[in-house]
């Protein structure tokens, strides 16, 4: 902020111009072209060398053909390169002699001039001057100004003819006058002495700040220190020292410089007001707009630089200078008074810093502009020291502050320690009493669920031995039947009849050997259909006879289903098989049988293929006559199954049966 003010104080001195400021050393006169005696600057006449080929000969060889016109306080608009002459009449009416200087310009000093200065002899020096000439080229070194040093002898008149060179698009202050040099020289002195002052002061606020983040990580510090810090060089850039010690052969990178310190400055000290004041928790609605003029100022970086490094245009640079002037000054109003609405103490510290510089600034512009005391520019510097000062009390109140509720949220966790443990231990008191009341009813509850868990247990034994009996004297029972199945088998003469009660045989014994297993692997719900089926077919092949060269092929996985989809995947299996040892293997070399039941994405898929003589085409096992047949088609139906029957090379039939039925 207060880099905002100071640079609105110096852009005021520029849009002010330079006025009337000679002065007249006692009774040395002054003039300039026939004009008005004791007057420099303010009556200025200028002539525009559009050709820029004139040499200083020829304007002393032919006067009149070099017209000078009064231009007024500055040039505003000179083109890149020009050439413009000026010239300055000096007669001394003392009777001593004199050694001068003449100051052309200030802080928009032209870019280079070349002084010439003809003697009463017509003899000529030269001296260089101005803004953009290397330090070690000029004819003064510990200058202030573009300064041009001369001497007069008593009674005699010389002319300075100024040759102004403008090698940049920017507008040049033609402010003149003329001091001894001592008077000249201690501006520069009184410059230089307070810059190194300020310098020292602001290194060692920066590096102080910067310990203090080192210890706290508080970004506060961090944003500060630069804050300090880009403050100084900027300072050191505009004031004069940065062409003399780290520019002396380009000193235009001086303004590159000083315009990369101005517009980082601004940033680091929005940076430093969003940490300060955690906008971002107390005040969300300006920490956007914080946000936002921080991408304005480094494009606005960015478009100076790249104005500057490409067209060197100085008018273009002075009006994004003032637009981004005009746009900090807001900010830093509407910052002020949204922190203002706090009321806190730090807000208080921080718009006393912002008073100290406004004040001190508008001292120095006062002083410097009426009462032409060159020392009112260091006012600035002092009223950014004074604010410096102000804002680290702020940081160390707010320090002390925070120190201060961590040392009271410290007390008050020990007081609610204590309190916690005095609750602590009347809980567990009382807790112990419920635990031992609760123990107590766990163990009584525990005794009764084991003892009801025993008379479980028994029962549970007992019911899974009745289960077991259960199903060995239904698998008896239906031995029993297949047993007087087969005695009735043995007794009937026709073969038909015969057939039909072999194969109802066989259909018990399918189902009594799911009891069987049942019993046998101590599985009362589910049956193992690796070693059912595997039973089950040994069974079917002995029941026919073992056939020449027969090939029993089996693929089952280890797989258990429930009572009612193993009995019917057992008749199933019975009849295909069954089927294909009666049928299919007719004038077959090798006949061979292959049996697969595996899961694939959700569906049991029972497989029987035979390379038997086959089947006709489109057949299908719904609506068929045979009782056997029809069996399949009844226990598919109870399994929600679907079944495909192929014909090709023997036959297939595929059975899927969704398992979640």
């Amino acid at each position: 902020m207060h880099l905002v003010l100071v640079l609105t104080f110096f852009v005021l001195l520029i849009l002010q111009g330079s006025y009337a400021n000679s002065q007249a050393l006692e009774q040395i006169s002054l003039s300039n072209h026939n004009l008005e005696k004791d007057v420099i600057s303010g009556n200025l006449k200028i002539y525009e060398d559009v050709t820029g080929e004139l040499a200083i000969h020829n304007i002393l060889k032919n006067p009149p053909a070099v017209r000078y016109e009064y231009v007024g306080e500055s040039l505003e608009k000179p083109v890149k390169s020009s050439v413009y002459w000026s010239r300055v009449q000096i007669e001394n009416y003392t009777q001593a002699s004199r050694d001068l200087v003449l100051s052309i310009g200030n802080f928009k000093s032209p870019d280079n001039v070349e002084a010439y200065i003809v003697k009463h002899d017509s003899t000529i020096s030269i001296a260089l001057a101005g803004a953009m000439v290397p330090y070690s080229r000029l004819a003064i070194q510990n200058r202030y100004a573009s300064m041009i040093p001369f001497s007069i002898e008593p009674g005699n008149v010389i002319n300075i003819h100024l040759k102004i060179l403008s090698n940049s698009n920017r507008s040049i202050s033609l402010k003149a006058q003329i001091e001894a040099p001592k008077k000249a020289f201690s501006k520069g002195k009184t410059l230089y002495y307070s810059q190194a002052l300020f310098q020292g002061a602001t290194l060692i606020l920066f590096l102080f700040n910067m310990l203090v983040f080192f210890n706290t990580r508080n970004r506060s510090y961090l944003y500060y220190a630069i804050y300090i810090f880009l403050w100084s060089c900027l300072y050191f850039a505009l004031l004069g020292m940065a062409d003399i010690t780290l520019f002396k052969e380009v000193p235009h990178l001086t303004i590159r410089f000083g315009l990369f310190a101005q517009d980082l400055d601004f940033i680091f000290y929005l940076l430093f007001t969003r940490s300060f004041f955690q906008t971002s928790i107390h005040y969300k609605r300006l920490d956007k707009w914080i946000s936002r003029f921080i991408i304005l100022d480094l494009v606005f970086l960015v478009i100076n630089f790249l104005n500057l490094q490409i067209f060197g245009n100085y008018n273009i640079l002075n009006i994004g200078i003032s637009f981004m002037l005009l746009a900090e000054l807001i900010y830093t109003l509407i910052i002020v008074i949204t922190v203002l609405k706090s009321k806190s103490v730090i807000a208080y510290y921080y718009v006393t810093g912002v008073l100290f510089l406004v004040s001190f600034s508008l001292a120095g512009y006062i002083l410097y502009t009426i009462f032409k005391i060159h020392t009112g520019m260091v006012m600035a510097e002092v009223g950014s020291i004074l604010e410096f000062m102000a804002f680290s009390l702020a940081l160390a109140y707010q320090s002390k502050q925070n120190e201060i509720e961590k040392r009271r949220a410290q007390e008050e966790l020990v007081e609610q320690l204590l309190e916690n443990r005095k609750m602590q231990e009347v809980y567990s008191n009382k807790l112990e009493n419920e635990v031992l009341q609760r123990t107590l009813r766990i163990t009584k509850q525990k005794e009764e669920v084991l003892s009801r868990n025993v008379l479980l247990q028994r029962n549970n034994q007992e019911k899974e031995i009745m289960l077991a009996e259960i199903h060995h004297r239904v698998k008896n029972n239906l031995q029993v039947i297949s047993s007087i199945l087969n005695l009735q088998a043995r007794k009937l003469l026709d073969e038909t009849a015969v057939k039909a009660v072999e194969e109802g045989r066989d259909r018990v014994n399918a189902i009594a050997l799911v009891h069987q297993k049942l019993y046998q692997n101590d599985q009362w719900e589910t049956v193992k259909m690796d070693d059912y089926l595997s039973s089950l077919i040994q069974n079917i092949v002995a029941a026919y006879g073992q056939k020449d060269n027969l090939s029993i092929q089996l693929d089952i996985h280890e797989l258990e289903l429930d009572f009612e989809k193993a009995v019917s995947l057992g008749l199933i299996v019975n009849e295909l098989i069954s089927n294909s040892m009666k049928h299919a293997f007719e004038g077959i070399d090798h006949p061979t049988i292959l049996i697969s039941l595996g899961l694939k994405n959700g569906l049991l898929k029972l497989k029987v293929e035979d390379n038997g003589i086959g089947i006709p085409e489109g057949f299908t096992v719904k609506g068929q006559t045979n009782f056997g047949l029809k069996l399949v088609h009844l226990s598919s139906l109870n399994m929600d199954a679907k079944i495909d029957v192929k014909s090709k090379n023997g036959t297939l039939i595929e059975v899927e049966v969704p398992i979640d039925t």
